[in-house]
């Protein structure tokens, strides 16, 4: 999640950056801050079908209304807020797309084919439609179809893959929900690999997963230049959901080599993590038109280093309160159903 904000943070004209590693560091991530996202759906592919697939069966409408609790209050509550209230505010008329694409969880095809030039606290939120997308097809392929799991996804990467290379140019690879289907898919294949035991992570030797953890960290340093090339663009992400994966594994598993999926601080932050995504869509536009102006002579480790880290803090606190006393009450629903 630090990584997407960061993304979006160094995307920012924050001003010229006269240190050399302070500048790569902004580079680095302006140009490989989004696998963040990849990440982040690696591990929904792999979460939810390791819940569904544990089960001899299970209620495909239950199974929509619990994601329903979890992801729709706070995104409504967004929506709200950006459509109507802030304009009220603002007094002036805002740029925001078509209502119907925001609701019918349709919007990232929407920024693909027609740009993404409307308000961020609303466009940030084109991940939850490619979520929700998830959820619904994903969920009745596992409810009828659970025994061909490892045939599905291979064939759905397949033509993904395909698909991407053929609408290249023609739409925004970012916003396509084909460019994602590698993520969920690998991540899929990985629960059922775990839930069958054929991947045991507590018997692989801590040098192999120190490899698998360093070629994590090579891919995405490497990404930004790997970016210019049209096959990198088509297939990287089945190497990066790979690798989220054995990470994902490893943290899952009893000896981890780090163990940090464990501590409380990270837990608590995977709880409030959908907030902190979701909030970054006010906190920064505001910062970049009534802040920024006022650092523009500040030095490049305030701009690179303490601003960012300062409205990120900022951020978790806003996702903290929201999770405290919004999203919990339908927590409380989700696990009553």
């Amino acid at each position: 999640m630090l990584a997407v904000f960061l993304f979006h943070y160094y995307n920012i004209k924050t001003g010229p950056i006269d240190n050399a590693f302070l500048q790569g560091l902004a580079r680095l991530f302006q140009g490989a801050g989004h696998l963040g996202v990849d990440f982040f759906f690696t591990l929904s592919g792999f979460l939810i079908t390791s819940i569904l697939i544990s089960a001899d069966t299970f209620d495909l409408g239950k199974f929509y209304l619990k994601r329903g609790f979890r992801i729709v209050p706070l995104y409504l509550l967004l929506v709200w807020i950006s459509y109507a209230i802030l304009p009220l505010v603002s007094g002036q008329e805002l740029s925001l797309p078509p209502i119907g694409y925001v609701l019918s969880f349709t919007a990232n095809m929407f920024y693909a084919y027609h740009g993404d030039s409307y308000l961020f606290a609303v466009t940030i939120l084109w991940s939850l439609s490619v979520e929700m997308q998830f959820y619904i097809l994903w969920g009745a392929v596992l409810r009828f179809f659970k025994q061909y799991l490892y045939l599905l996804a291979v064939i759905f990467i397949v033509i993904s893959i395909g698909l991407k290379y053929m609408m290249y140019l023609k739409c925004s690879m970012y916003y396509i929900s084909e460019t994602y289907v590698p993520d969920f898919m690998i991540g899929a294949i990985g629960a059922k690999l775990a839930n069958n035991g054929i991947i045991q992570f507590k018997n692989i030797h801590k040098g192999i997963k120190l490899s698998l953890y360093l070629a994590a960290l090579v891919a995405f340093v490497c990404t930004p230049t790997l970016n210019a090339f049209l096959w990198w663009k088509i297939a990287s992400n089945c190497l990066y959901s790979a690798l989220a994966l054995c990470v994902i594994l490893d943290q899952s598993s009893e000896n981890s080599l780090f163990d940090i999926g464990k501590s409380k601080l990270i837990s608590y932050w995977g709880k409030v993590s959908y907030g902190i995504y979701c909030f970054q869509g006010f906190v920064l536009p505001l910062f970049s038109r009534i802040l920024l102006p006022r650092f523009n002579d500040s030095g490049s480790v305030v701009r690179v280093v303490i601003i960012p880290f300062v409205l990120f803090a900022i951020t978790a606190i806003l996702a903290s309160v929201s999770y405290r006393f919004f999203e919990s009450y339908f927590l409380r629903l989700k696990e009553r159903t």
